[in-house]
């Protein structure tokens, strides 16, 4: 608690700064600029009382619950990020986009406003969060960036930047004057590798055995780039995934390796790194003839998914073995029904047919127990008048 009035209040676990709070319990929460009363306020949500803060007051007890910071406005936090040195005339990024608001987005329709201040006597007021800018003298300049709120409460974060004369360019290629931007990247930058947009007459500028060397862009059409790398002047025309590499110190060697990645809207899109380019080597497969030295027994896991899959396959193939052999059955029931059914008739034929004739049951077991004697009685007097004669034919042709 900092610069506060705390009357008859609980407060554990808060930062409370420059507010005033009475008959209010508050925990785990954050009050900067704001006035309490018989509040009680846990991990940033006000219950019930009132709390005034930017010149919003709100009543829990009348409107219910809510997130302190959606109901009355705080203060923003500035901050501003900037390269600390450049040479006259380069642009400098100044970048306040990671600037905030703890009430953006909320419900009380809160907004920012950023004012950057060069620190040359110029400055930039509007919405824009990053924003560039050229400084024409050496020097050191204080730069600050003030972003303020839609209820007025504001925030200012500051920092130096360093402008020197750019140093003489090298006596081969193109003279100083011909370009119009320059842009230094960092030992760090040129070692990892770096992308920048570079239109007609911008150049790079980066160090290479501690000697400052150049590459820039002289012509620039729909689908080439022509660039211009020196100290030792070489030239380079290259279509958007193309790559040229660079010998700029001297020693026999690519030290530096330029890739075009696209080219749009009259600017290329440039890939600057130091050393030589290097393609992935894919090593060729290597065929090794199987040696089979016993036989091993090997356990096969078999997904659940297929498992599964398994398992139905099983039972369907059950189900089908089991229908074959109801119908083999059925089959072969039928079959031996109908050869029972024969043989009662014959039976029968041959009781009727014994009566008839007037033979006594002893002889008529002697008689059936011969079954095709039986078979024949009952063939003979069977059928049409055309089989029975062929049948006499038959038996006259068998006396003879």
């Amino acid at each position: 608690m900092t610069n506060s009035n705390i009357t008859n209040s609980y407060v554990e676990d808060a930062y409370v700064d420059n507010s005033t709070v009475i008959n209010s319990f508050i925990l785990n929460s954050s009050i900067t600029d704001a006035i309490v009363i018989d509040a009680n306020i846990t991990n940033g949500i006000i219950y019930n009382g009132t709390i005034s803060s930017g010149g919003v007051t709100y009543n829990a007890t009348q409107n219910g619950s809510a997130p302190i910071a959606d109901v009355v406005n705080f203060p923003p936090t500035a901050n501003l990020i900037f390269g600390s040195s450049a040479y006259i005339g380069h642009a400098v990024m100044f970048n306040g986009s990671s600037s905030s608001d703890p009430n953006i987005p909320g419900r009380i329709g809160d907004s920012l406003t950023y004012f950057f201040n060069f620190g040359d006597g110029t400055n930039y007021t509007g919405t824009l969060t990053e924003i560039s800018h050229n400084y024409t003298s050496a020097g050191v300049y204080t730069a600050s960036l003030t972003v303020i709120d839609s209820f007025g409460l504001s925030d200012n974060a500051s920092g130096s930047v360093t402008i020197i004369a750019e140093p003489a360019p090298p006596s081969t290629g193109r003279g100083g004057s011909y370009w119009r931007r320059t842009y230094r990247i960092t030992d760090e930058q040129f070692e990892n590798g770096y992308t920048i947009d570079l239109r007609v007459k911008d150049r790079v500028q980066f160090s290479a055995n501690n000697e400052n060397h150049y590459a820039g862009v002289v012509r620039l059409s729909g689908d080439t780039v022509s660039l211009e790398v020196w100290s030792a002047v070489q030239t380079a025309t290259l279509s958007p995934g193309e790559l040229s590499e660079f010998d700029v110190t001297g020693n026999a060697s690519a030290d530096l390796y330029i890739k075009i990645i696209s080219i749009s809207n009259s600017m290329a899109r440039v890939y600057i790194k130091k050393g030589e380019f290097t393609a992935p080597v894919i090593a060729a497969p290597v065929i090794v003839a199987p040696v089979i030295t016993q036989i091993e027994e090997r356990k096969v896991t078999i997904a659940p998914e297929t498992a599964g899959i398994a398992t139905w396959l099983i039972v369907l193939i059950a189900a089908l073995l089991i229908l074959i052999a109801a119908v083999v059955m059925y089959k072969f029931s039928s079959r031996a029904k109908a050869r029972r059914t024969e043989k009662e008739n014959v039976e029968y034929e041959a009781e009727r047919l014994l009566k008839k004739a007037g033979v006594g049951a002893e002889e008529e077991i002697n008689v059936r127990q011969s079954r095709p004697v039986m078979e024949r009685i009952y063939e003979y007097n069977d059928g049409s008048e055309e089989k029975k004669a062929s049948r006499k034919k038959s038996a006259s042709k068998r006396k003879r």
